[in-house]
């Protein structure tokens, strides 16, 4: 009907105009009412989405908490379980189960809903043909696994167990795949996302099954089968691939920073406790010698799993939150569209009505204009061009001069600013027609450059750097100043210097920065005719602190002693730190030396006190060394070191002492530094060597224990005495060391000596107090006894009566952890300290050893008597062994023997000797049954 009318009106421009309307606006209509049908079904598929993507991770919840319930199942069937810890475990379990099947039924919910939407859908259908098998094969194995665990019968060995939850898990694996497949394709933003997702499930479920595999043989502490290796090793394979694949995602453009965040939180829990853990594990398993039990590896696994398996939960979210989006986005179009057609009608509407009145008139004078206009809209075509040409390029041109970050400023001959951009107006706070009254920028010639302060963000400083060109303003001479900002370079230059001469811990003045502080302060002096006070300070025993805290705390500690250093001295003076725990300060403007003796007591009153630090408390001493320019010496670099020998031998003296330097000092100073050199060499060459001295029992005139003592033979120094040697060993912190050596060499010899069918001993090895202090003495003496194969009781440990008073309450501690081994502990030097009586009878030891001081004057000596007499009674009131050392008389054996201390030790019978010669001794008593001394014979 629509062609007639046109074929009979075609004469007619009005109807030829009114009909084209009409043809447009029905296709726009029509075009319209399509868009708005596929924004519906865009709707309708989006919340497709939606449901199909919580199925999904509905199932991965489900999957995740039926891996946990298969380890600790298989825990529980694996491993002896005490019938105590039954009940626990099994309320875990059944809490597991609960959850998952939770989970899993509210997948199904939502995949019979989405099958009800999308009938047509088969590859729906056949994903739900894998809820019976799941549900079928989880009751059986759970039914079997409770009657096993609560011994009601039936057999189901823990491999059963495994594979028929896999299985479970694999049936819930392809339900999920059904349901990603069957869906409507996801939008690109979120198939990245669905294929990480995964990945990681695939991830955590292998890791799964590694943890419950191992967690089987840790239980029945069971080395891996060549099969179970295997095993293990095509589940660690797939593990390493899709974790190489997700950390490949961390490169990759575009990716969610929540994503990232949750990669890298997998990364750190997989590479810690969980790697090494593995790594050990895996190391141990030929000969099932697990260090961790299988409750402690499932606790490690699934705490690295659940990272895992947070990656995936933030997939989902971020899955979820993209197809909300899309989903809000689609309704909104249905609407948009919708309002569209309905406002398309009515605008039509009005518009033919308009068209038809106006279209008339314009046909009429369009035929008019056309002559006319035609010439005119070439010129102004033309002129337009030209127009916007122009404005464009001065638009760019005030673009970059009005955007630049760099100041442009034009002035007259009167310093008047006849121009500025918004840059140079922030620096220099500038009016647009104001007079610049900078004399650093006008005084500057042509040509020239200066640098000035100026505004930057925020109202702060910064420094700008300007260059002075001449130019014209409008055909007048004038002069071009361009403002560069370089604050960033200076305060960069400025960090450098300040680091160059800073120490970066403490912010003290560094070795380069005192030494030409010092340097500039012999200058003043010397025209002064005044004195300068060096003091060189070291921290009593900084490095236990540090080994046995830590650096952390060392640190700390490091910095509160620089403050309190800070307060201590005047404005003028300069504290420095020259490396590790070593402080320097230069006192200058002093008249006489005891003008410094204030700031020097001030300084170790302030520093001599208690710190506490991340919960330690520190008990801190320092050690001062002073020296004094000129009477010292006069050279920058001599001063330091007087300072630093005389620190020195106030470490000597005791510690916590402040000592001036004197020429003798030195000597004693080199030998120290030598002697510490020579000592790390010796212990890294292993120079030492054991001497042994006998131990004999009074009654039975036999060998029944023997001291070690270390002993050392320089080829610089010859033989030096212990007492010299071994607290340079604990200053210089080699003393664990050289205490572990010293304790496998004994267990070794001892032990090699019994292999030799001689008499069986105990042989006593003195400790050090660092080594208590260190912590690690119980580890070491186990690690010990364990590589030797001695027994403990055949091992005894000295501890002197000074060290166990200073921490009685640590030293009971770590000694009954060595007592449980079976090792005896003895006090040594008992009677020469301050012990405490309530905390002796407190102490896990063995034997009291009376030290060598009280018996040596025997029987001269009645105070000594007295004294040994009173400590073998109290000894005996504890039930405690009681050995005298230091015999070397007749007298002083019968004095013993008469007050009932049948062990003594001492030149009387023997020196100390080195192997061979102790070794001769213990044969000649095994193979003739009788002393291999001739002393002996004499008791």
């Amino acid at each position: 009907m629509l062609y007639r009318f046109l074929k009979k009106r075609t004469n007619d421009s009005y109807r030829i105009i009114t009909a084209t309307i009409v043809l447009m606006a029905l296709a726009l209509l029509f075009f319209a009412i399509q868009s708005t049908w596929r924004a519906w079904d865009d709707f309708y598929a989006s919340a497709a989405r939606a449901e199909a993507s919580q199925a999904v991770v509905q199932l991965m919840d489900a999957s995740n908490i039926r891996a946990k319930e298969r380890g600790y199942t298989l825990a529980l069937l694996s491993g002896p379980v005490a019938p105590s810890d039954i009940g626990q475990k099994l309320e875990h379990i059944y809490a597991l189960r609960q959850q998952g099947d939770i989970k899993f039924d509210r997948a199904v919910l939502l995949a019979s809903q989405l099958v009800k939407k999308f009938p047509e859908n088969f590859i729906l259908r056949m994903g739900l043909q894998h809820v019976e098998e799941v549900s079928e094969l989880k009751r059986s194995a759970r039914e079997r696994a409770d009657k096993r665990i609560l011994g009601e019968g039936g057999s189901f060995p823990p491999g059963e167990w495994f594979d028929s939850l896999t299985e479970t898990i694999n049936h819930e694996q392809h339900f999920r795949n059904f349901l990603s497949t069957a869906m409507i394709e996801a939008p690109v933003k979120n198939g990245a996302y669905w294929t990480i997702r995964n990945w990681v499930w695939l991830l955590s479920e292998y890791a799964g099954r590694e943890r419950a595999l191992l967690a089987r043989h840790i239980l029945t502490q069971a080395p891996l089968t060549e099969s179970s290796r295997y095993e293990l090793n095509q589940f660690h394979s797939v593990v390493e691939e899709h974790i190489g694949h997700i950390r490949r995602i961390r490169h990759e453009a575009g990716i969610d920073k929540r994503l990232l965040d949750a990669i890298e939180q997998m990364d750190k829990a997989i590479s810690g406790e969980y790697a090494v853990a593995r790594q050990e594990l895996y190391a141990n398993s030929l000969t099932a010698s697990y260090t961790i039990t299988g409750d402690q590896w499932l606790a490690i696994a699934t705490q690295a799993i659940d990272s895992i398996l947070n990656v995936s939960q933030v997939c989902s979210l971020i899955i979820e939150e993209n197809v909300a989006q899309e989903k809000h986005f689609k309704s909104a179009m249905v609407i948009l569209f919708s309002l569209m057609i309905i406002v398309f009608v009515f605008m039509v509407k009005g518009a033919i009505s308009r068209v038809t009145e106006t279209t008339r008139a314009l046909i009429e004078e369009k035929k008019k204009a056309e002559l006319s206009a035609n010439k005119l809209e070439e010129e102004i075509a033309e002129r337009n061009v030209l127009e916007k040409n122009l404005l464009n390029a001065q638009q760019n041109f005030l673009s970059l001069v009005m955007l630049n970050p760099t100041g442009m400023i034009i002035l007259d001959t009167n310093d008047r600013c006849l121009f500025s951009n918004p840059a140079a107006q922030v620096m220099l706070d500038l009016e647009e027609d104001g007079v610049v009254t900078n004399k650093r920028l006008t005084s500057v010639p042509y040509s020239g450059r200066t640098e000035l302060d100026v505004h930057c963000e925020a109202n702060l400083w910064g420094i700008a750097e300007a260059h002075i060109t001449e130019t014209s303003w409008n055909g007048y001479p004038s002069k071009l100043i361009l403002l560069h900002d370089i604050t960033t370079r200076k305060t960069v230059e400025n960090e450098i210097k300040h680091m160059a001469y800073h120490d970066g811990l403490t912010g003290l003045a560094n070795r380069t920065l005192f030494k030409d502080r010092l340097d500039q302060a012999i200058k003043r002096a010397k025209r002064k005719e005044t004195l300068i006070v060096i003091l060189f300070i070291d921290i009593d025993k900084f490095k236990v602190i540090n080994d046995s805290l830590g650096h952390a705390v060392g640190d700390e500690l490091l910095c509160k002693v620089s403050g309190k250093l800070l307060c201590c001295v005047r404005t003028d003076d300069t504290v420095g730190r020259m490396g590790g725990d070593e402080f320097t300060v230069l006192i200058e403007d002093v008249t006489s030396p005891q003008d410094a003796d204030v700031i020097v007591e001030k300084i170790q009153r302030e520093l001599t006190t208690t710190y506490v630090i991340n919960g330690h408390v520190i008990h801190l001493s320092v050690s001062i060394g002073t020296c004094i320019f000129p009477q010292d010496a006069t050279d920058t670099d001599r001063l330091i070191q007087l300072a630093d020998t005389a620190m020195f031998h106030a470490k000597e003296s005791g510690r916590g002492e402040v000592r001036a330097f004197r020429p003798e000092m030195g000597e004693r100073f080199n030998r120290r530094l030598r002697l510490e050199s020579r000592l790390h060499r010796a212990a890294d060459k292993k120079e030492f060597f054991v001497y042994y001295q006998p131990q004999v029992d009074l009654v039975t005139k036999r060998i029944i224990g023997a001291e070690a003592l270390l002993r050392w033979e320089d080829q610089e120094f010859g033989m030096i005495s212990p007492v010299e040697f071994i607290p340079v060993l604990e200053d210089i912190g080699l003393i664990s060391n050289v205490g572990k050596w010293v304790l496998e060499e004994v267990c070794t010899q001892n032990k090699l000596w019994q292999e030799r069918n001689l008499t069986p001993i105990p042989i006593s090895v003195n400790l050090s107090p660092l080594q208590i202090v260190l912590q690690t003495l119980e580890e070491d003496v186990y690690s010990v006894l364990q590589k030797t194969g001695l027994e403990s009781k055949y091992l005894e440990l000295e501890i002197t009566e000074t060290a166990l008073m200073k921490s009685p309450e640590a030293c009971a501690l770590i000694l009954q952890q060595l007592v449980a081994m079976g090792v005896r502990i003895s006090i040594d030097d008992f009677g020469t300290g301050y012990s405490s009586l309530s905390y002796l009878k407190k102490l896990p030891i063995t034997k009291l050893k009376v030290d060598r001081s009280f018996v040596m004057e025997i029987p001269d000596n009645i105070s000594d008597m007295s004294i040994t007499t009173a400590i073998i009674g109290l000894g005996q009131s504890l039930n405690l062994d009681v050995i005298a050392e230091g015999v070397e008389t007749l007298e002083q054996i019968n004095f013993l023997r008469e007050r009932g201390c049948r062990e003594v030790q001492g030149f009387y019978f023997s020196q100390p000797l080195p192997v061979h010669q102790f070794e001769e001794l213990l044969r000649a008593q095994s193979v003739m049954h009788v002393e291999g001394n001739q002393r002996f014979a004499l008791l």
